[in-house]
């Protein structure tokens, strides 16, 4: 609605939850612009299909390319719960959005897919759904480089997590104003459910705290997440976050891989005062995570810590992959000063 404001477009939003009659009735008038979801748009197309269709589609926008599934054989006995996720807009399969974008017959159409990290699924589909495609970033074109406008330091937590944790929360949150963020990352909910009380207790008075659950879209999460200056969540749920004016990112658990430690990492803007991200490693349980932190430290120009390197290369070969030669590049920038002289 805000956008549409600066223009005379006719707009329409079309998403689950909403009073699919209300919106069926207005789709009639035939407006200009439809901000739709992938499940709504795919339930119209099947229900509706004898009055509505795409064909008269000019300009065509995919956002979130990120998240789609790659499309996979399907199980028959599952493939009942998997067509009810799709028909609510949480995953479609590349071969699906295809099928919509061959429903469209405007000559001059323009396709546009807009992505936050450029994994290999967002290459494929734009590979099947375009033609001869002028690929635009914002930011570093290596999907394994972040911009300068973000501080990555490596802290190993060989006493334990929990006391490293509060004494980051303890520098960052008394030096950083309220309206900005502290997003604190974990592989489950558990991990924080455990923490909270002892995280609150550290934050000032004028500091507030929210842990996301798994329904993202509920209003109750939205407002409080807004209102927060610490917010913790996991990597997962991360994806499906609306999250803005992140100051300070702590991998209490490192991402699962590369892609996703990267994609965090992005949250921060490049406007501002620069960003701080640190990750918490344990050596012997974390040094597959030493293998892509330190790729992607390296390929940002930013300095790898002496240890964090040594780690990565006694590790290197047996059950680590090898340094690639782009990575090898960068390796030069190390950061030789001991973890004591470090600050965090």
């Amino acid at each position: 609605q805000k956008l549409s404001q600066l223009t005379d477009l006719s707009l329409l939003a079309l998403y689950g939850g909403g009073q699919r009659s209300e919106q069926l009735g207005r789709l009639r008038d035939k407006p200009e612009c439809v901000v739709c979801t992938l499940g709504r748009l795919h339930d119209f197309l099947q229900a509706e299909k004898h009055w509505f269709s795409l064909k008269a589609v000019c300009v065509l926008v995919i956002d979130g390319a990120e998240g789609l599934r790659k499309e996979i054989n399907i199980d028959p006995d599952a493939e009942r719960a998997i067509e009810s996720q799709m028909r609510q807009g949480m995953s479609f399969c590349i071969s699906q959005i295809r099928s919509i974008v061959m429903e469209i017959e405007t000559a001059q159409r323009q396709i546009a897919i807009f992505s936050s990290s450029l994994t290999d699924d967002v290459g494929e589909l734009a590979e099947r759904l375009l033609r001869s495609p002028i690929e635009i970033y914002l930011g570093p074109k290596d999907p394994m480089r972040v911009g300068s406008h973000v501080e990555q330091r490596i802290l190993f937590a060989d006493d334990g997590k929990e006391s490293s944790l509060k004494r980051i929360l303890k520098q960052h949150c008394l030096s950083t104003s309220p309206e900005k963020k502290v997003l604190l990352l974990a592989r489950d909910l558990a991990t924080w459910e455990n923490a909270k009380q002892h995280i609150f207790a550290l934050l000032p008075a004028n500091c507030k705290l929210c842990m996301t659950d798994e329904d993202t879209k509920s209003p109750n999460c939205n407002t409080a997440m807004a209102a927060a200056t610490v917010v913790m969540t996991t990597h997962k749920i991360l994806r499906s976050l609306n999250i803005t004016d992140v100051a300070c990112i702590v991998n209490y658990d490192p991402p699962p891989d590369g892609h996703e430690y990267v994609h965090a990492l992005e949250l921060m803007t490049p406007f501002g005062p620069r960003g701080l991200a640190v990750s918490l490693l344990i050596r012997g349980v974390d040094d597959r995570a030493v293998a892509f932190i330190a790729q992607v430290m390296a390929r940002s120009r930013q300095p790898v810590p002496k240890d964090l390197l040594d780690t990565y290369k006694q590790r290197c070969g047996r059950d680590l992959p090898p340094i690639d030669r782009r990575t090898l590049r960068f390796l030069d920038c190390r950061d030789d000063r001991p973890p004591a002289e470090r600050e965090y």
